[in-house]
């Protein structure tokens, strides 16, 4: 070449692309020579917007594949979580990123569960929350959490283990019960009464596993304080609400704005849940006792209306979280375990809650049909 003309005059930073350069030059002709940096550029893309594209592709890949068997969407956003999860591909290394957005799927899906069961359905349904309820996790607890202390674990580690194994996943049995439009028949209030009370008991069950660990002797009087703490909010927040929270929707319905009703339904969901974790209770308790107070107001069918298109995307973000804590290697090398531990929760949960159900007035199908669920 006889010649070279400066490729550029100054310097290129990863978010300037340059299409291309004069190059060198022989005689006449003029060759354009592409900027190596140019192939780089055109797939210079944000981190949270490539996780976010990566993430959807997947997601609709494997929520198709899953619907054409007819098995719920469930299972697929969990396996696109331990697909590409930090355990598995690691194309989405950080579940944090994503976690916000996956609880709040979480409190719109009990904020809606809570429009559904007001205050005097859930009056009517007391013996299902407190009977059932309370039973069932009373005696897992208890039959569960005797074996543990009996095959060796310490007295806190098997109360902590009888309560977790005690509780049922909220957000899939709902979520499933909604989609087969199960959430009205009397196994599937049944099972909702029994979510009620196992999430109201987190807060005793978080009082009284460090208590145990450090030996502790005031257990009783911390648990009662608990208890009445739980009690006191859930009071609170049902006597205020009914006041601020129509008051304040009937004002905003006068505006006759979609858009500030809508973020002012937003606020009365987070707002509920964020009174709810002072106390130690979880935020969905609180966003389903937001929901009853709204479920009582003319604005109910309005509010349902304006969320309800944010609860599926929001909940699949929250079961692909819980996929990507899964470690496959560890399963592949731990499934026989895996298996019989899996078995042996759902036969044992399963028979107490039916010994319970029989004990009681329910019908045998209905018991049986609740225990199955949870």
């Amino acid at each position: 070449a006889h010649g070279c003309i400066p490729p550029i005059s100054q310097p290129i930073t990863p978010y300037r692309s340059v299409p291309f350069i004069p190059g060198c030059y022989s005689g006449n002709r003029t060759f354009i020579l592409p900027l190596p940096q140019q192939r780089y550029d055109l797939f210079m893309v944000e981190s949270y917007l490539l996780d976010a594209l990566v993430l959807l592709a997947v997601a609709v890949i494997m929520v198709a594949l899953v619907r054409s068997v007819r098995l719920p969407p469930v299972i697929a956003y969990l396996i696109v979580g331990t697909v590409i999860g930090p355990n598995a591909l690691g194309w989405l290394s950080d579940a944090a990123e994503i976690q916000f957005m996956a609880e709040l799927g979480v409190m719109i899906l009990m904020f809606l569960l809570g429009l559904e069961f007001s205050l005097p359905v859930l009056m009517n349904a007391k013996h299902l929350v407190f009977g059932y309820g309370g039973s069932q996790v009373v005696v897992t607890t208890a039959v569960v959490g005797t074996v543990a202390y009996l095959a060796g674990l310490s007295p806190a580690a098997a109360v902590a283990v009888g309560g977790g194994v005690a509780m049922s996943s909220t957000a899939v049995l709902v979520k499933q019960l909604s989609e087969q439009g199960d959430l009205q028949t009397r196994h599937g209030r049944m099972v909702v009464g029994v979510l009620l009370f196992q999430d109201l008991a987190t807060l005793p069950f978080l009082v009284a596993v460090p208590v145990l660990a450090t030996g502790g002797e005031s257990m009783a009087g911390q648990l009662t304080l608990a208890l009445l703490t739980s009690a006191g909010t859930f009071v609170a927040m049902v006597l205020v609400g009914r006041w601020f929270a129509s008051g304040l929707l009937r004002r905003v319905a006068a505006t006759r704005s979609m858009e500030l009703f809508l973020l002012t339904a937003l606020l009365l969901i987070l707002g509920a849940a964020a009174v709810a974790e002072l106390v130690g209770l979880p935020q969905p308790l609180g966003a389903f006792m937001a929901g009853m107070v709204i479920g009582e107001t003319p604005f109910r069918h309005q509010v349902e209306s304006d969320i309800r298109p944010f609860q599926d995307v929001l909940l699949g973000l929250f079961f692909i979280t819980i996929g990507m804590q899964l470690d496959p290697p560890v399963l592949l090398t731990t499934w026989n375990q895996v298996l019989l531990l899996v078995a042996a929760i759902v036969v044992v949960k399963g028979l107490i809650f039916t010994g319970i159900g029989f004990l009681g007035p329910a019908h045998k199908g209905v018991t049986l049909r609740a225990a199955l669920c949870l």
